[in-house]
């Protein structure tokens, strides 16, 4: 018996048929630079009343505690 091949089945596909199809990768995410927050300050001071005593900063034993309770307004830090 004889098989029957059909001439559709015998023929070249033409060239342009067996070029392959080349997909590119989509491109990366843009870079995002994550940066830790500024570090919270710790010139402060420790009373509400410090500014009212500021000519104290520097003076014998009020200056040693204002030193302590008013850095910020004694300008001991930044």
């Amino acid at each position: 018996m004889a098989s029957k091949v059909s001439k559709a089945m015998t023929e070249k596909l033409p060239e342009k048929a067996l070029r392959p199809i080349i997909i590119q990768p989509p491109p990366p995410p843009p870079l995002v630079i994550i940066r830790p927050p500024p570090p919270v300050s710790l010139c402060r001071d420790n009373h509400v009343d410090c500014p009212k005593y500021v000519n104290q900063c520097f003076v014998g034993d009020y200056g040693k505690v204002m030193r302590i309770q008013c850095r910020k307004t004694c300008r001991y830090c930044i």
